[in-house]
């Protein structure tokens, strides 16, 4: 891995804590009180979206340093990094949701629902966390060239 994708990969795990720091912080609002809270809400979704989003460019980064095919679908660059460690074999369903989950709130922002955000609030957290020390742990693994 050369120096320029370790300082990308770098600044955009700096991205994903700080979104998941945010998550973590609201992690165990009351699902009334979230449904209460429009600013909330639009925060919530705001930092699932670019946590997701920093994972997936990380994701991007290490199957193109490592000279292999981008898949077409987000969805699929999570189960592509399985052999690097990113993710377990046995969570590719669950990452490719969240990859699907990023694209909603994205692209289908007026179907949005509250109640599901929040769900994922209370339970998608510990994925996210996951990746980032897989991340670390492959940087840590690989050096610069």
């Amino acid at each position: 891995m050369n120096e320029g994708t370790a300082s990308i990969i770098d600044r955009k795990l700096v991205g994903l804590r700080v979104s998941l720091n945010f998550l973590r912080t609201r992690e165990g609002v009351a699902l009334a009180d979230y449904l209460a809270d429009q600013t909330l809400q639009l925060a919530v979704e705001r930092s699932f979206q670019e946590a997701i989003e920093a994972c997936l460019d990380i994701a991007r980064r290490v199957l193109t340093d490592a000279g292999i095919p981008l898949p077409d679908r987000n969805r699929d660059l999570f189960a592509a990094t399985v052999p690097f460690g990113l993710i377990p074999a046995d969570a590719r369903t669950r990452y490719a949701e969240m990859a699907s989950f990023r694209n909603l709130l994205v692209h289908e922002y007026d179907r949005i629902d509250p109640v599901r955000v929040h769900a994922a609030l209370q339970h998608r957290l510990d994925d996210l966390q996951a990746f980032a020390a897989a991340v670390v742990a492959h940087l840590e693994g690989q050096g610069p060239d």
